[in-house]
């Protein structure tokens, strides 16, 4: 479970591994040692994509305590608190660190040296509450009655998800799209909307074609390297 799991990161026994691995901080998958990739605090909180992993797995023990409302939004805060309060860099395998938009390169060579990524540290709660608060909504139904909801600035081409101010997004060419989904990195159950001067993917969508690049063994090790345009929406 990712939130006790991450609670007892920090004070209680060292997780054993095969030949001194590691195991993912999203899922706890052991991992080979330098295998996967080393996230900072900051990278991981702005997906909201792994905070619906997270709450995925806290909604099952909510559930079997039964808990009120106030308690529920007492779990919420502190899940947020907790999460944007890791100092030290995540280990994320190959499969969940299609949740994040970061340097894959780097962040894989940082793996491999064990050494820490630029930014790694806390956060403030407050710069990461709106992905979080989406993640529970997405998972428990309702949006935590102590964050603000932001008005939606754009819609996700692809998955159709609403997009609000902050998140970052990439605006990728008409020509391009047209290659990823042929090559089937990009996936849409509906035709796409007529957009000349590119389609708009969400931050979950942007992740996963990055990842999808970087595998294939083309471009995509850093979000932007593929000539799409990345940026926070608003």
């Amino acid at each position: 479970m990712g939130w006790f799991r991450r609670k007892r990161r920090s004070g209680g026994a060292a997780v054993v591994t095969p030949r001194g691995g590691r195991v993912c901080d999203c899922c706890n998958t052991p991992m080979e040692p330098g295998a996967g990739y080393l996230l900072a605090t900051k990278d991981v909180v702005v997906s909201p994509a792994y905070w619906e992993l997270n709450f995925r797995a806290t909604k099952g023990l909510a559930d079997e305590l039964r808990l009120d409302t106030a308690q529920l939004s007492g779990l919420f805060q502190d899940v947020l608190r907790q999460t944007a309060g890791q100092h030290s860099p995540w280990s994320v395998c190959e499969e969940c660190s299609g949740m994040f938009l970061v340097d894959r390169d780097s962040a894989r060579a940082h793996s491999r040296a064990g050494t820490a990524p630029q930014g790694t540290g806390r956060v403030k709660p407050s710069e990461c509450a709106q992905f979080a608060a989406e993640g529970w909504e997405r998972i428990f139904g309702s949006w935590p009655a102590s964050v603000s909801r932001r008005s939606p600035k754009d819609i996700c081409d692809v998955c159709r998800r609403s997009v609000h101010e902050g998140e970052t997004t990439t605006l990728v060419p008409p020509d391009r799209m047209a290659a990823y989904r042929a090559a089937g990195l990009v996936g849409t159950a509906a035709g796409l909307p007529s957009h000349p001067e590119g389609h708009t993917l969400c931050h979950p969508c942007s992740a996963r074609l990055f990842a999808g690049l970087h595998r294939a063994g083309g471009d995509g090790g850093e979000a932007g390297d593929t000539g799409d345009t990345a940026a926070p929406a608003g």
